[in-house]
């Protein structure tokens, strides 16, 4: 079975998951990276941290896809 690796880029800096997970297909390590995104997305929004970074998807070839969180809050004029 395939081994998938996670990597976390935030500011230009990542960080590389050098221990991965072994899945069926990629298709399943993109859902799980969706997954992990929405997660880490909503743990930052619920403490004011930057939302913006991205997990990247290697395998033993290299780099296979990218998912991108960017969540932007807006208030009202009035600040309600």
């Amino acid at each position: 079975m395939p081994r998938f690796y996670f990597d976390m880029v935030e500011d230009g800096v990542t960080t590389h998951d050098n221990d991965g997970v072994e899945m069926p297909s990629a298709k399943l390590a993109r859902r799980a990276a969706t997954a992990i995104v929405a997660v880490i997305a909503y743990d930052r929004a619920t403490k004011n941290l930057a939302p913006n970074f991205a997990v990247v998807i290697r395998d033993a070839s290299g780099i296979i896809d990218t998912v991108t969180s960017a969540l932007k809050v807006e208030q009202p004029p009035n600040g309600s």
